[in-house]
Order: C-alpha cells, then sequence, then structure tokens
C-alpha cells in the first residue's frame, strides 16, 4: 500500500530528482523489453543430430558377392540332365562299360561401372562445429546411395517372374497371404522350397520378401497355429524358416523415393508384394547350383579424395566412391518365387 502510494506521488512529483529517477526506471524497462525476443542465443546441440537412415539390405545375402580379375569373363555350365540320367550300366564279362559324358557350356559375366562423388567446400569444413564431421559424412552420403542403389538393382532381379525358369505362380484371392480366409499357405511355402533344384556344393535355402509380406504371414491364422504354445507373440521369421526347412528368412524393410525429382516425395518398399525362396552358395566354388552371385572387380569398391583450389570462394574437396560389378543370375531353377503375395 505504501509502495503504491510513494509510486504515485513521485509520478506526479515536479521536484527534479524525482523526474529522472522516473526517466531512469521508464529507459530500463524499455531495454529490458527490447531484450525480451533475444535474451537467448540458440547454439548448436553437440550430443544430438538428427539424420534419417535407410533400413537394412538384404541384396548381397541372396546375390553374395565373388571376387574376379577381370570386368568380364566366362565361367562353365554344366548340364543338369548330366547326373539325372545315364548310359546302361550292365557290362558282361568280356565288354567294355559305357561312358559317361560330361556337357558343358559357358556362360559370361560383365561388370558395369557405378560411382558417385560428393563435394565439400573449404569454408564449411574449416567453419564445423561439433557434432559435425563433414569429411566422415562426405562419404558416408556416397556409401549409402550406392548401397541403395545396389539394393534396388538386385530387388528388381529377384522380384522378376521372368528371371525364375517357371518356378514362379502368382498369387489370388483366397490363396493370398493376407486374406482372412487363407488355408493354403502352409502347402504354398512347402511348394516353393520343394521346388528348388540343388547343387553339387554347400548351399542354404534362403526365403526372402517385404516387411509388408512379412508381417501378413506372421499375422496368418494357419502359421499361428503351428506355434500355438509358444508365448513369444507373433511367429518370427526364424521360427517359420525352421519351420519350412529354411535357413533364414530375410525381410526387406527398405524404402526408396518413387517420384521424380522435384515432385514430392513418394516412399514405397524396395521388395514390393513378393515372397521368394532361393539357393544360396555359402562359399563360391566351381561344382555347385545357386541362384545367383554378384560378380565384384576385386579391389573394390574404391575410394579417392582430391582438393580443388579452382571451385567457390577458397576451394573444396571431393571424394568419388566406384564398383564395378555385374549381378549375374547363373542357377534360375534353384529359386522360386510368389508374385502378388498379398493385395
Amino acid at each position: 500500500m505504501h509502495y503504491a502510494k510513494n509510486l504515485k506521488r513521485i509520478l506526479k512529483s515536479l521536484d527534479p530528482k524525482d523526474r529522472e529517477l522516473v526517466k531512469r526506471v521508464n529507459e530500463e524497462i524499455l531495454r529490458t523489453k527490447s531484450l525480451a525476443g533475444t535474451v537467448h542465443n540458440n547454439a548448436t546441440l553437440t550430443n544430438l543430430s538428427i539424420q534419417y537412415a535407410n533400413a537394412d539390405f538384404i541384396g548381397e545375402q541372396l546375390m553374395p558377392v565373388v571376387g574376379v580379375p577381370h570386368k568380364s569373363d566366362d565361367y562353365f555350365v554344366y548340364s543338369k540332365r548330366d547326373r539325372l540320367e545315364g548310359p546302361d550300366d550292365r557290362v558282361g564279362t568280356r565288354a567294355r562299360p559305357n561312358e559317361v559324358t560330361e556337357n558343358r557350356t559357358t556362360a559370361t559375366y560383365s561388370c558395369k561401372d557405378y560411382a558417385l562423388m560428393n563435394h565439400l567446400d573449404n569454408d564449411t569444413l574449416r567453419d564445423q562445429d561439433a557434432p559435425l564431421d563433414e569429411m566422415v559424412d562426405l562419404i558416408e552420403a556416397i556409401n549409402d546411395i550406392l548401397a541403395l542403389k545396389r539394393e534396388i538393382r538386385i530387388a528388381s532381379i529377384m522380384t522378376n517372374a521372368a528371371n525364375y525358369d517357371g518356378n514362379t505362380a502368382a498369387l489370388a484371392g483366397t490363396d493370398q497371404f493376407d486374406n482372412a480366409s487363407n488355408t493354403t499357405i502352409i502347402e504354398k511355402l512347402q511348394t516353393s522350397v520343394a521346388s528348388l533344384w540343388t547343387g553339387a556344393g554347400p548351399s542354404d535355402i534362403v526365403g526372402f520378401c517385404s516387411l509388408d509380406v512379412w508381417n501378413a504371414i506372421a499375422r496368418n491364422a494357419k502359421i499361428l497355429g503351428l506355434f500355438t504354445f509358444v508365448k513369444d507373440g507373433l511367429a518370427s521369421p526364424d521360427q517359420v524358416a525352421r519351420y519350412f526347412g529354411m535357413s533364414r528368412i530375410l525381410v526387406g524393410a527398405a524404402r526408396k523415393d518413387a517420384a521424380n525429382e522435384g515432385q514430392t516425395a513418394s516412399y514405397q518398399r524396395v521388395w514390393g508384394k513378393v515372397f521368394g525362396v532361393v539357393r544360396v552358395a555359402r562359399n563360391q566354388t566351381i561344382r555347385n547350383a545357386s541362384f545367383g552371385y554378384t560378380f565384384r572387380l576385386k579391389g573394390d569398391p574404391t575410394t579417392d579424395f582430391w582438393y580443388d583450389p579452382a571451385v567457390g570462394k577458397s576451394g573444396g574437396w571431393y571424394s568419388r566412391v566406384g564398383v564395378s560389378e555385374d549381378h549375374k543370375i547363373v542357377a534360375a531353377d534353384t529359386g522360386f518365387l510368389y508374385t502378388t503375395a498379398i493385395a
């Protein structure tokens, strides 16, 4: 109460000292008000930043890498029939046994060149603050996109029904895995595994599908019925794989932007609406049969750095990563593919 009375008295006072006091107070209030929007200057956090990453890629696990000394060459293909039929093996006491024959042809791989580059101007490098590491980002950005492009190339091969030498079927209606009335999923999975041809060397039977297809399989009533007494909820890829004689099921969750440059982004799963099974060689051997390989020039990928003083205000750094490779189907009948596995 006394404070309010004194304030009114001072505001109305003609005393020069009181008027000087009021002036100083008003100036302080105005200065404080002008600072209200800038009392804190933003600084970049050193323990947090945001960068999206794609989901794990599965392509090279289906078409494993084989290092090759030349960008193109031939390899031998043995006739499938050689081990499934033969001449009469009966022989008389003085007769000469019939001879077993082996028929071989050759096929060719041809590596194509793939490369991307990235630029970092010198001023940005000098001005960087934690948590930024521009030189690391320079390479990682290239490698991430190269890996995505490789995944898209392999998925395009693996999800194309024309690449399976007739070992393929399109599912429709109640046969689709996400159909509530589906009763055939167990039969379909057994059929896919039984359709694979076998090679002479060690290999694994590997299933593959997109995350959308896997989610439909995991929820399917027939599949869940196989694991009635399992307390872990939905069926896992490993559980289903073991049940149907597969080594594993790879679930491709990677996404791609399907829109053209300059248009609104349109994100889609790379692996589509298919379910496939392929034979994958454990090691590269000369007498084996597996679905496919990634033939890659030995020593690749290569990474180069260089500084160009002629660009920008103070020059800049460039990096390039390149690889020569060919994703090649070598034994199409060691795979099986269901298309339109879900609606």
